[in-house]
């Protein structure tokens, strides 16, 4: 199996020049400012489990819809058994077919929460399905014509940081809980940017997304 559309990251020589200029300009304008405080009505330190919370946990966000900051792929399905072996696998009997279109897309100015907002938990990404494909994804509580909100929360310990996946419209359901991995950059490293990707490998089809000083996923 192959995927439909080549990475974000492997872009046409005259585009990857594009960018090149881009992230120069980018450098010497000011940043955009941070995201703004959720209302009241968003809790704080738990995802928003109602539609009212949700809707006040929205509020203000804007989305970056670009192509360099977003990503769109078919996410892959992995099993054991019989049917398309997974590229690049030789030993341990993986097959991989489609699962549905999906598009992710970060939060403007996701890159510059600080550590103390993702102690209360920040929506960075929201990833949606269109309403032609015909497939759920569990793994993040997808389903085909809704959207999703990634909601992220650091704790005292990478062993209490945590990700959840809300719906919506939310349907009385429990978002979809994940662990939550950061990695860190490196130290006075300038990120200009929040961008968000799907990245694929034998283990698993991984969400990253920008949150604060760290890379999510």
């Amino acid at each position: 199996m192959t995927r439909m559309r080549l990475s974000r990251w492997q872009l046409p020589f005259r585009v990857g020049i594009a960018l090149v200029a881009g992230v120069i300009f980018t450098a010497c304008c000011p940043e955009p400012p941070r995201p703004p405080q959720p209302v009241k009505a968003c809790p704080r330190g738990v995802a928003p489990s109602t539609q009212t919370e949700l809707d006040a946990c929205l509020e203000g966000l804007a989305f970056d819809t670009a192509y360099e900051a977003s990503d769109e792929q078919p996410l892959s399905v992995i099993t054991r058994g019989s049917g398309p072996p997974c590229p690049g696998d030789t030993s341990r009997g993986l097959t991989c077919s489609y699962g549905p279109l999906a598009k992710i897309e970060p939060v403007i100015g996701a890159h510059r929460y600080s550590e103390d907002d993702l102690r209360q938990g920040r929506i960075i990404a929201r990833i949606s399905v269109g309403s032609s494909e015909t497939k759920d994804y569990p793994k993040y509580g997808l389903k085909p014509g809704r959207t999703t909100y990634w909601w992220v929360k650091i704790g005292s310990t990478a062993e209490r940081d945590s990700s959840y996946f809300v719906t919506d419209p939310q349907r009385g359901k429990e978002p979809v809980a994940r662990k939550l991995f950061r990695t860190m950059y490196k130290e006075g490293a300038k990120v200009y940017r929040a961008i968000a990707r799907w990245i694929w490998t034998l283990d698993d089809e991984t969400a990253k997304g920008p949150c604060g000083a760290a890379k999510c996923s």
